[in-house]
């Protein structure tokens, strides 16, 4: 399994301005990476930067119609986004619950999450 926010780790950079501008950069010079995007979610989910998160949601938006996998990379972090941004618990967990393509352990753990953000 992978850990969501396993990019931002292993970019290592010292700080979060640092990474962001490089995040930022990239999506210029690689406007078709999803990878990009979901790194920049993640990065700002760490450091609880929901402007930044706004940024990346949006931009997997865009490219959500793309592939499989990035429709339901933006519909994880999309979710998280919500709860980031206090929506109510059970219009988030609706959303969840209407993610396809991913199993019911990854739901529970999904809720589990938006609960501990919204706690």
């Amino acid at each position: 399994t992978t850990s969501l926010a396993g990019g931002c780790r292993s970019l290592k950079l010292p700080n979060r301005t640092e990474t962001f501008a490089i995040l930022s950069l990239g999506m210029k010079k690689f406007p078709e990476s999803s990878y990009i995007a979901k790194v920049l979610f993640d990065c700002a989910e760490k450091w609880n930067d929901v402007d930044q998160m706004q940024i990346a949601i949006q931009k997997l938006k865009e490219m959500s119609e793309q592939n499989k996998a990035t429709k339901v990379a933006y519909n994880i972090r999309q979710a998280f986004y919500y709860a980031h941004q206090g929506k109510p618990k059970d219009f988030i967990f609706g959303k969840i619950d209407a993610i396809r393509g991913i199993d019911d352990d990854a739901k529970e753990r999904m809720k589990k999450k938006v609960v501990g953000i919204m706690s």
